[in-house]
């Protein structure tokens, strides 16, 4: 909230202001008769807008681009705040690593589980490569066509609820990894690196690294399904890890050897 905050005042890219109670506060604990326990409640100003998945042009990728960019660069100088949990795993949400479980690990075909397991291994290198080289800065860390609207000429950044601490490129790979199945991928990204760059440089520090986080992606969803608390999403989980091991090969097919 604090950085939502700082964003909306530097107004360098558009994002909901989050409106702050009479005592300052941007959230405030609520209790209600009714419902167990209190709850944390935010509120934000309206963004207008539709969702950048009704309208994938090359012009709004590069829209979107320039907007990521606006952020990791307001990012670079943002304290990061004490006790934020990083994105310095491969599995950035916290829940346990459940995947390689013989409960599950066994309906993984062969090739499946070694194309997961390689991308753990994969991600926690390039990881400790990125610990090594800077500190980690405040992302959107769901960054993709659902979070991104488009009001004309200008793409709005929202839903902020998976911020955490970590690195540009992990960012982009969310983005990357959603719109993989459109027949013009490549087009699309190449609009995103040119809106990108336009306020900063792209932040692959070696070929493929934005498509072996974007692997990341389909390792920790995986991970993430087949222990949902919500039972009929849990239930198509078999389905989704055959399609996320399918794309998370060919993300490793891009970083190369």
């Amino acid at each position: 909230m604090g950085w939502l905050d700082a964003l909306a005042r530097a107004a360098t890219v558009s994002v909901p202001t989050p409106v702050s109670a009479r005592d300052g506060s941007f959230v405030t604990e609520a209790t209600t008769d009714g419902v167990h326990g209190s709850r944390l409640c935010a509120v934000f100003a309206w963004i207008d807008g539709e969702p950048l998945e009704d309208h994938l042009t090359a012009a709004n990728l590069e829209r979107a681009g320039e907007a990521a960019a606006l952020l990791h660069e307001h990012a670079r100088t943002f304290p990061v705040p004490t006790g934020l949990s990083a994105w310095d795993t491969p599995f950035p949400y916290g829940e346990a690593v459940v995947l390689f479980d013989p409960e599950h690990s066994s309906s993984l075909t062969d090739h499946e589980l070694s194309v997961f397991l390689a991308v753990r291994e994969a991600t926690g290198a390039a990881i400790a490569r990125l610990v090594e080289a800077e500190s980690p800065r405040m992302l959107h860390a769901d960054l993709h066509e659902h979070n991104l609207f488009v009001d004309g000429e200008v793409v709005r950044v929202l839903d902020f609820d998976d911020s955490m601490p970590g690195w540009p490129a992990q960012d982009l790979s969310v983005i990357w990894f959603e719109l993989a199945d459109h027949d013009d991928i490549e087009a699309l990204m190449l609009a995103l690196r040119r809106g990108y760059e336009r306020v900063a440089p792209w932040p692959e520090r070696v070929p493929g690294e934005i498509a072996l986080f974007a692997a990341n992606r389909a390792l920790h969803l995986a991970n993430y399904v087949v222990q949902d608390h919500d039972p009929a999403y849990r239930a198509r989980a078999p389905e989704l890890v055959r399609a996320w091991a399918q794309r998370g090969a060919r993300f490793l097919e891009e970083t190369g050897p």
